[in-house]
């Protein structure tokens, strides 16, 4: 689609506006309304958004380090699946160890980076260990590692726990299990 020259936008304009004077104040009052709502509307909306996403993810981060300190408690295999079955259960988390490895390199970042950084200083508050994760590689869950002595503890939640989206979603049921 071509725009039109410059020297045609006046007489585009001047057709296509109200020449009456109803029209005109009309257009005088209703237009500065119209765009006023819809700045304060879109600017309630975003605020409203990061303020649930960065409370969604301070309970996730404070479910993840419930999950490492049981762990560090007793760190054997017979806790370790307690603890998994209990947060399964309970807070809809895969929790799985994956023995003499350690946290990947890689930064995998989202396109925005509104989530990864709330997600970010959540998690800082709450762990004492080093952690990495992922918001990306899968759409409806976030991959959450934390550096064990033994290993790395793999924590996969649904997204729905980390970020406020639109889609509703039942976590009855799922089971998602990481490969070692």
């Amino acid at each position: 689609m071509r725009l039109l020259p410059a020297y045609l936008w006046p007489r585009f304009l001047k057709r296509r506006l109200p020449t009456s004077l109803w029209g005109r104040s009309l257009l005088i009052i209703v237009l500065p309304v119209l765009v006023m709502q819809t700045a304060v509307t879109w600017i309630f909306f975003d605020a409203h958004w990061q303020t649930v996403t960065a409370r969604l993810s301070e309970g996730l981060a404070g479910d993840i380090a419930w999950a490492v300190e049981s762990y560090e408690d007793d760190p054997t295999r017979e806790n370790l699946d307690r603890i998994a079955e209990r947060a399964e259960r309970s807070m809809s988390l895969s929790i799985a160890l994956q023995e003499d490895r350690t946290l990947p390199t890689e930064q995998r970042r989202g396109a925005i980076g509104v989530v990864d950084r709330v997600l970010d200083r959540a998690l800082a508050g709450r762990l004492d260990r080093p952690y990495w994760f992922d918001t990306t590689r899968y759409p409806a869950y976030v991959d959450i590692q934390v550096q064990e002595p033994q290993g790395v503890l793999r924590i996969i939640a649904p997204r729905e726990r980390a970020v406020a989206t639109q889609r509703t979603s039942s976590c009855c049921g799922w089971r998602w299990r990481p490969s070692c």
